[in-house]
């Protein structure tokens, strides 16, 4: 990313494309890493990892509501680079 797309990201003022240019290039950045260090992991322990996860939760933040704004959000500007299955 050129260092004025940068500072347009960090100030806020980026356009959609840049934006979606922006996301873009860290889905490939990552899509690079993920074919060079695939997971050995095996689903079962994946689970168990999650579970690990919420146990480590505090009680109250277990009892709240679920928040999925921001994984809707992703999925629909994700859904310009890939048709989600419904």
């Amino acid at each position: 990313m050129s260092r004025a797309g940068n500072r347009a990201h960090e100030s806020g003022r980026e356009s959609k494309r840049e934006k979606f240019l922006r996301r873009q290039e860290a889905l490939e950045k990552f899509a690079r890493w993920e074919r060079l260090n695939p997971s050995s992991a095996t689903p079962q322990a994946v689970l168990s990892g999650v579970g690990w996860l919420y146990d480590l939760l505090p009680p109250q933040a277990r009892k709240r509501s679920v928040d999925t704004k921001g994984v809707r959000e992703l999925q629909r500007q994700l859904s310009v680079l890939t048709p989600v299955a419904e």
